[in-house]
């Protein structure tokens, strides 16, 4: 080293040239990371500047030939760690030459050139992977060092190589390589932000205390002059968050004032302050609209610098007069978001700027965003929804989230804040606000901290204002370690008197419009429950919850039933109660349950409209029958007394006591069932073993050793015949949470659950001993004789509740209460027979006395139909019977009652005839009684067309009529059929005629809103069920004679069913409706017509028009008019699409009728269809309802069943699969037309799939039942198997057995059937030839069943053995579709074909010519 001493004998410049060769190489690719650490120990070492000088540019010019970027890094490293050493070490005059310290000072540049370098490779190298973060990180240190040492170098060390450089190294050449980075604004920033804080932190801690001259240049200098060249026109335009943080640390390492207090040229702000960078660079940026999109991040990073700028200004006035020019800036247009982070910021890390910072802008922005918020709150509606930033800005604006607790307003801005929040202007009505309070809750915290700003009196406001709009707000005040039990209880009293003004402030009870009730009532339940809860939770000892809010006052029930059954207030009751019950817990409930005196008024309330389904909804919110058995029966009596009371002061006109009637036939109907006496008890729980099917609902007695033993609900799974004639059946049952099958007896199986008469406690007997004696001595004993009618109708359902619910089993006998009840009854009738023996008769008071006597005999109004009440009291209504049969003496009963011109009149003596004709039907009675019904729905039909009164409630009375009607009939045996036959189709006529002039509109409303059928609905499906089962004949007189009424009516939502299946039994009676001389086709259909013929032949014209006579023979007009018209823009309205769909399957089912009267009708009608285009139309409509991936067809005709629950709205697309499989099995051929030319591409295997799954199994099915009841067969051995799916038929003629076998695809109709006849001997293979084709031909392409191809084949061979010739077209002797022989004759080869196939093979061959000889057709017709 120097003088060699060290190393004698070594070739110094031999050394260095081979060693920076190997340098320039990058050590022929070995590791740098190996080699690179030991090159400053190595320069160091080196004797001479020039070698030194050598070594560094090989070292620095190695990086080129570096393999990867990891060994370029190293290399850098080093080469920046090797110029630094040569820039800062001190020469020594007596160890190194003059020369070397002149090549030394030529060469600093060089030197510094090459740290800068390292810095520019630094600052351009790419991000690149995680491998190299850590050789980078060396690099930053390293130069980190560098310019720390060099930046704190002393002025006075003269003998240091740097300072030969120091201006131009700190002025121009390290500017040059910071603005020579690319990508500056994120990488670039990165970088430098990186260096720079590394020197800052270096700097605090060595704790360098060095003073820099103004014109001493140093890296602070270097700094200040890049941010003003650079960096400002970059924070101009919207910086990145790197050049905002390198902004921050380049201030924080010169100090703000270092940058700012000196002169510099500058155009981007009017002057170099901080003062005009805040105003001109800082806020602009923070005032932009958009500065939030930014990120969290570069707002916090702003505003730490803002602060940090105003924090170095030292001038408290200067600092105000900012900032407030910054809330200017952000109230004309910023979010508040990016002023709450500034306010985070602010108040988090620069608590000793705030008293500097207040403001009167400040102040007028905060309450500008209270203002918005309380506008927010206030306006429900408003789209707005109410930020946590605004919650939290308001908070850190009276310093509740800051550790020193500073406002940022003034004291002034409370008040306004509280005059907004709880000034009496504030609205205490029914808007029901229930969002967030932000404005409430900050002042509410305000007062915990700040009690002198918030005055008691206030706060209990704010709780006040809290419990009312609830919410977050109210459990955020409630939750509160400031509400204790005092502030609690004055809530309570205040909510309480609130709650009760409310439900008595009849003017504010007017104001609420009828939509809002149910909101309204809502928000009322909240906050009593709200007030509830507190009141429970404060109060060990809790007054009744009930009282607390106002519904235990007995004042408030009894106004709303004086108020009347339309009274608003009613409503308002019911949905305050139950809304509130229903927010209470179900554990707790029972502690709300109200007084018998309370109870029985408000359940009076809660019949709403005359209906108990309020009643119902009350009892289950408590738990139901089971829990509150004992309270039911201890409101029967004040009910009672409730009645009783309000016919004593003459009110029973009122609807009070009209509710009450009602009320109390609810409670008694849930304590005991009707009464049944015991012979007609026993006699209808039986089932006869013949009557049971299999799907039934039953009751099954497990014991039936025991009396009233209990039942299990079960079904009837299966019907065994197998020990016929003694059937046993299998039933399912559910047991132990799991269905169980059993086999068993009809004698274990009963009609319905046991009869609870008997079955009654000892408490009920009792109960109900001491109600018969006071409904019948309080009430019907003592008001049956007033003369006020409403006050009788009102006993007669009393009356009727007693006699049907307790059946005066008890002691009987002259003064008994069963003798009163009877003596009630027979005063009744008395009244009508006298009625009916005044010589002038006056129907008012007939019809009153009649409507009284109907009421007590169980029609009820009021109350349930009660169907036994006859035979418990024993009531002979012939008395009246034979005063009508006098009064009439032998006139026309329709002329006797037109006469009397009392449409009411008629409807009471249906009513009656409903209710007691168990006891009038007798042999000699039956006629009469149905010509009496008959005369009287005939005058009801009459008085509907004039109006005059409704025809739903004569609808009503007719069913009832009816169907009790049928029940005595059957009851009473002997009873000739011919005498009645003709007054049942009349009387079945005349209410189909009141079903269909039934108010459409009301009973689809009812049904759109709430499914809720009409009264009469059930009564007369009943009677339809029943007629059906006994004689269809009745139905059918009665659909075809309103055939047309019938078919309006499927457009109706509540009778579309019911019509249906009345139009169903004459579609399926096989009756033809018109003979061929009656049919008049509409002139809708005569149009289509001419449009179908246009451009036909004769012949062809001719055949079209004969399919439409043979369609108007057996399809109404309106069907036909439907299927000419129908298409798919039904779709668009449910109610109508499935009125549609309902007349097509009428379609289908009037067609498979008149295929079954003759095969001939099937051809012309499918033709017919074909010609409509319907089958298209109903694909169109059907296919998107129907999922194509449930496959189940042992329900596939359930939804059409007249029996279903559900509705068809419900189940369109079971209705939809029905319907696509009723059509492809009557009209096989237009399927698979449609299957094959129209069929959507991507529906054409879901078709198949569905066709295979449930179409064929089920057509297959339903075609060999019909084989096997078929008479038309004769001889005819026919053999089928659904597993093998073929059918063989084997018919004798001339002693030949003649067999045909057919093999059904899985896919019929879709692919064709075969057909092979070669099993049969003695036949020539040309004649099984044509057999085979005529059956093929009229089952895959004429629309006919099996069963209609083998008896066409049939009679085809009965001809060809008489010697007919079949005709060459279709192979046939008898045209499939029209059943004639071979007509036209040809010339030339004297063959014979039916005129029909002849003029098809001229259409589709395009020629005129014989289809056998060739010859031009010169043929003539023979009979």
């Amino acid at each position: 080293h120097n003088s060699m001493k060290c190393c004698p004998g070594i070739n110094v410049d031999g050394f260095m040239k081979s060693f920076a060769k190997v340098l320039r190489r990058a050590c022929y690719g070995s590791p740098s990371n190996f080699w690179a650490p030991i090159m400053l120990p190595i320069l160091a070492l080196l004797p001479s500047s020039q070698h030194q000088l050598q070594f560094l540019n090989s070292l620095s010019n190695g990086k080129i030939a570096a393999v990867g970027t990891a060994d370029t890094i190293a290399i850098v490293s080093a080469a920046a760690e090797c110029s630094m050493y040569l820039l800062i070490c001190t020469n020594k005059s007596d160890e190194r030459k003059v020369e070397d310290e002149d090549v030394y000072k030529d060469s600093a540049q060089d030197i510094s050139q090459t740290f800068l370098d390292s810095l520019s490779f630094y600052l351009s190298v790419s991000e690149g992977s995680t491998a190299l973060f850590a050789a980078k990180e060396h690099l930053a240190s390293v130069l980190s060092r560098g310019l720390f040492k060099l930046n704190n170098l002393s002025i006075d060390r003269n003998r240091c190589l740097f300072l030969e450089v120091r201006d131009w190294f700190w002025d121009k050449g390290i500017i040059t390589a910071l603005n020579a980075t690319e990508d500056f604004e994120l990488s670039g920033s990165r970088k430098i932000t990186k260096l720079v804080r590394w020197m800052t932190s270096e700097k605090s801690r060595k704790e360098v205390d060095r003073v820099v001259l103004d014109d001493a240049m140093s890296f602070e200098s270097t700094l200040r002059s890049f941010f003003w060249q650079s960096m400002l026109p970059v924070c101009q335009d919207s910086p990145s968050l790197e050049v905002l943080l390198l902004l921050q640390s380049i201030f924080y390492f010169t100090g703000i004032q270092h940058v700012f207090d000196s002169q510099h040229e500058t155009k981007m702000i009017s002057s170099t302050s901080c003062e005009a960078f805040c105003r001109e660079v800082i806020i602009p940026l923070l005032s932009k609209p958009a500065t939030s999109s930014k990120g969290k991040t570069w707002v916090t990073t702003m505003f730490n610098l803002f602060f940090f700028i105003l924090n170095e200004i030292k001038d408290n006035i200067n600092i105000g007069s900012i900032w407030e020019y910054y809330i200017d800036e952000v109230s004309s247009g910023s979010d508040l978001h990016t002023l709450f982070l500034g306010v985070s910021v602010l108040t988090s890390e620069w608590e000793e700027l705030i008293e500097s910072l207040h403001c009167h802008a400040f102040d007028q922005l905060a309450t500008t965003v209270a203002n918005d918020t309380e506008d927010r709150i206030q306006n429900p509606n408003d789209t707005n929804q109410i930020q946590d930033t605004e919650s939290s800005f308001l908070r850190l604006c009276v310093g509740l989230d800051s550790s020193k607790k500073l406002m940022l307003v003034s004291s002034n801005v409370i008040q306004p804040w509280k005059d907004l929040t709880i000034s009496s202007a504030y609205d205490y009505g029914y808007q029901g606000l229930c969002q967030r309070h932000v404005l409430l809750e900050v002042l509410f915290s305000l007062s915990e901290i700040h009690p002198s700003l918030i005055k008691p009196e206030d706060k209990m406001s704010l709780i006040k204002r809290a419990w009312y709009e609830g919410g977050a707000s109210f459990y955020f005040v409630t939750s509160s370690v400031a509400f204790d039990e005092s502030l609690c209880k004055n809530l309570v009293i205040l909510g309480s008197t609130i709650l009760k003004q409310q439900l008595n402030d009849e003017q504010d009870r007017g104001s609420i419009k009828a939509n809002d009730i149910d909101s309204w009532c809502h928000r009322w339940a909240e906050r009593a429950s709200r007030l509830i809860e507190l009141q429970q939770k404060y109060f060990a000892i809790a007054a009744a919850p009930l009282k607390t809010v106002g519904l235990e006052d007995l004042d408030v029930w009894r106004r709303a039933i004086e108020d009347g059954t339309e009274s608003q207030q009613r409503d308002i009751l019911f949905l305050c109660f139950v809304n509130l019950m229903k927010k209470i817990p179900i554990a707790t409930r029972m502690d709300f349950f109200p007084v018998f005196s309370l109870l029985v008024h408000m359940l009076i309330v809660f019949a709403h409209d005359f209906k108990t389904e309020r009643c119902d909804i009350c009892l289950e919110l408590f738990g139901g029958l089971d829990i509150n058995r004992d309270a039911v029966i201890s409101c029967l009596m004040p009910m009672v007394d409730f009645v009783s009371g309000r016919l004593e002061s003459a009110e029973g006109s009122d609807d009070a006591v009209r509710c009450a009637v009602v009320v109390y036939d609810w409670l008694v109907g849930l304590i005991l069932p009707k009464f049944i006496p015991n012979d007609v008890s026993q006699r209808s729980d039986d089932l006869e073993q013949t009557n049971i099917s299999e799907g039934d609902i039953i009751w099954y007695v497990a014991d039936t050793t025991r009396k009233n033993a209990p039942r299990v609900k079960a079904t009837v799974k299966k019907v065994h015949r197998d020990d016929f004639p003694n059937l046993y059946f299998t039933i399912q049952f559910e047991e132990s949470a799991k269905l169980t099958l059993k086999q068993t007896i009809a004698s274990r199986l009963k009609k319905r659950q046991v009869d609870k008469n008997s079955a009654l406690s000892n408490g009920v007997h009792e109960m109900t001993a001491l109600l018969e004696e006071r409904t019948i001595t309080n009430v019907v004993k003592k008001y049956l004789d007033s003369p006020i009618d409403e006050l009788k109708d009102v006993v007669a359902e009393i009356l009727n509740i007693s006699v049907s619910y307790f059946g005066f089993q008890g002691k009987q006998g002259i003064g008994t209460v069963r003798f009163q009840a009877i003596q009630a009854i027979s005063k009744l009738d008395q009244e009508v027979i006298t009625a009916l023996s005044s010589e002038n008769l006056d129907s008012i008071i007939l019809e009153r006395s009649l409507q009284s006597l109907s009421t007590a005999l169980g029609h009820g109004i009021l109350t349930v139909e009660s169907h036994f009440n006859t035979s418990i009291m024993n009531y002979d209504g012939k008395s009246v019977l034979d005063a009508l049969k006098r009064k009439v003496d032998g006139d026309d009963l329709s002329s006797f009652f037109r006469g009397i011109k009392s449409f009411s009149l008629c409807s009471a003596f249906i009513t009656w005839i409903g209710v007691s004709v168990s006891s009038l039907m007798t042999i000699d009675n039956a006629a009469f009684l149905w010509e009496l019904l008959d005369s009287l729905s005939s005058v009801l039909i009459e008085e509907d067309a004039d109006g005059v009164a409704s025809t739903c409630t004569n609808l009503l009375v007719m069913s009832r009529a009816l169907k009790e009607m049928n029940r005595a009939m059957v009851s009473t045996k002997d009873v000739p059929k011919t005498e009645t036959i003709a007054s049942e189709q009349l009387c079945a006529s005349n209410i189909i005629k009141l079903f269909i002039k039934s108010d459409t509109e009301q009973s689809s409303q009812q049904n759109s809103t709430e499914q809720v059928l009409p009264s009469w609905y059930l009564p007369l499906k009943d009677y339809i069920i029943a007629e059906l089962e006994e004689n269809s004949s009745v139905i059918q007189y009665g659909a075809r004679t309103n055939t047309e009424g019938l078919l309006r009516s499927l457009n109706s939502p509540v009778k579309q069913w019911l019509a249906f299946h009345i139009l169903q039994v004459s579609a399926c009676s096989g009756c033809i409706l018109f003979s061929i001389d009656q049919v008049e086709l509409s002139e809708g259909t005569t149009n289509m017509l001419n449009f179908w013929q246009d451009g036909l032949v004769d012949e062809e014209a001719i055949e079209i028009e004969e399919d439409a006579l043979n369609t108007a023979q057996w399809l109404p007009t309106d069907l036909m008019s439907f299927a000419e018209s129908w298409d798919s823009t039904s779709g668009h309205n449910e109610t109508i699409f499935i009125a549609d769909l309902l007349r097509w399957y009428l379609c289908i089912d009037f067609l498979d009728s008149a295929g079954g009267a003759n095969m001939q009708n099937r051809a012309h009608m499918t033709s017919y269809f074909g010609k409509t285009g319907a089958v298209t139309t109903l694909f169109e409509l059907v296919l998107p309802f129907i999922q194509f991936k449930k496959h189940d067809r042992s329900s596939l005709f359930q939804c059409v069943s007249i029996s279903s629950s559900e509705s068809l709205t419900s189940n369109i697309e079971s209705l939809c699969k029905t319907i696509m499989f009723r059509t492809i099995e009557s009209m096989p051929t237009l399927c698979k037309m449609w299957w094959n030319d129209e069929c959507p591409l991507a529906l054409k295997s879901p078709v198949m799939k569905f066709v295979e799954a449930i179409v064929a199994p089920e057509t297959l099915r339903r075609e060999l039942n019909r084989m096997d009841k078929s008479s038309d067969l004769g001889e005819m051995v026919v053999r089928g198997n659904c597993i093998s799916r073929e059918i063989s038929a084997t018919y004798v003629q001339d002693e030949c057995n003649i067999s045909v076998m057919i093999r059904v695809p899985h896919s019929f109709p879709l692919r064709n059937v075969e057909v092979d006849c070669r099993k049969t001997l003695g036949v020539s293979e040309k004649r099984w030839r044509y057999w085979s084709l005529q059956i093929m031909r009229m089952l895959n392409g004429q629309d006919g069943s099996i069963l209609d191809a083998l008896l066409l084949w049939k009679q085809n061979v009965d001809k060809e053995f008489d010697g007919v010739e079949p005709c060459p077209v279709c192979y046939s002797v008898l045209c499939p579709k029209t059943h004639a022989m071979p007509n036209l004759e040809c010339k030339t080869c004297n063959n014979r074909f039916h005129s029909s196939c002849l003029y098809k093979w001229f259409n589709s061959s395009g020629k005129n010519q014989c289809v056998l000889c060739q010859q031009p057709w010169s043929g003539t017709k023979v009979s």
